[in-house]
């Protein structure tokens, strides 16, 4: 339920979904990739949006192959797989037909942009984000400690091996976590704001002194 991808979809396409996982664990976890066939099999009462559930990555498309022919049908994964495992995929399909892609200046360290952290990738190499990096996502997300908030998303990668994302995928990952904890911040602060000493209130300094006096003035 705390999935970003799952929380975008429309309220019909996730009860819709629940229903297509429970119908694939009755086939194999293969189903057409027919959308009126598994509406009626189903019993919805809308229409069963394929595209949308492929696109977020919880159900995979693929083709069947029988006896060196391709099958008409194309049946349908269970979702298990997510729109990391999907990046993964073409990830090594690309990686088998091309030279490695040099990675992005922004993600790459150099003098003048040094690596603030580095999170380990599903591949179990890394992927840095650097100091200017880091100043873009406090732009963007000004209400945050951002770098304690990477230091969490780095503890929380170290502790799920298997839930790491591909280097296509990481900073979708990166922006969701920031997205999410700035959506839970408290409306206007913002990570520059500065404590107050007792509430939201800012205190002359006589005040600062009977509150730090415990009240006794």
């Amino acid at each position: 339920l705390n999935d970003y991808e799952f929380t975008c979809l429309q309220d019909a396409s996730k009860l819709h979904l629940i229903m297509i996982w429970v119908l694939a664990s009755q086939h194999k976890n293969c189903l057409p990739f027919d959308a009126e066939w598994i509406g009626r099999t189903i019993h919805a009462t809308e229409p069963v949006d394929l595209e949308a559930l492929e696109r977020s990555g919880f159900i995979l498309k693929i083709n069947s192959v029988a006896n060196g022919e391709q099958d008409d049908s194309e049946p349908l994964s269970d979702g298990e797989q997510d729109a990391d495992d999907r990046d993964r995929d073409r990830d090594r399909d690309r990686d088998r037909n091309k030279k490695p892609a040099p990675r992005s200046a922004s993600a790459s360290p150099n003098d003048d942009d040094p690596v603030f952290i580095s999170l380990p990738l599903i591949d179990k190499t890394e992927f840095d984000v650097t100091e200017r990096q880091v100043s873009e996502f406090e732009s963007l997300y000004p209400a945050l400690d951002v770098r304690q908030v990477l230091r969490n998303i780095v503890g929380w990668n170290q502790t799920h091996p298997k839930n790491r994302k591909t280097r296509s995928g990481v900073l979708r990952h990166i922006n969701g976590w920031l997205a999410r904890e700035q959506n839970r911040a408290p409306t206007g602060k913002t990570r520059n704001s500065g404590p107050a000493l007792h509430g939201d209130r800012d205190y002359g300094s006589g005040e600062r002194e009977f509150y730090r006096n415990g009240g006794n003035a």
